[in-house]
């Protein structure tokens, strides 16, 4: 997170929130990459706000487009489709109640 330039109290209430998440996992040298282009995405994703609070939709693809087209991605299909599996597995994490 600081590598993609975000301040310093987004980072600390991310950490708080998934403290007890922490573990170490392994990530295949083949996957570096598409890892890298969704930490990049970061500020793609969708959101929507109501009386429950906020809620997490998942990415504006054509944000998600932009930046691959932007960066130069080959093979936009398949990254494209690594990212979606990130983004279902993300998805369920990003919406859990703190409680």
């Amino acid at each position: 997170m600081r590598q993609g330039g975000a301040a310093e109290a987004v980072i600390e209430a991310t950490v708080s929130r998934y403290a007890d998440d922490e573990k170490e996992f392994e990530v295949y040298e083949e996957n570096w990459g598409e890892l890298g282009l969704f930490i990049d995405l970061g500020t793609q994703w969708r959101q929507a706000v109501g009386m429950g609070g906020m809620v997490w939709l998942g990415f504006d693809y054509s944000g998600v487009k932009t930046y691959l087209d932007m960066a130069g991605v080959e093979d936009r299909e398949r990254v494209f489709l690594q990212l979606q599996l990130m983004e279902a597995a993300a998805l369920p994490v990003l919406n859990r109640s703190k409680k």
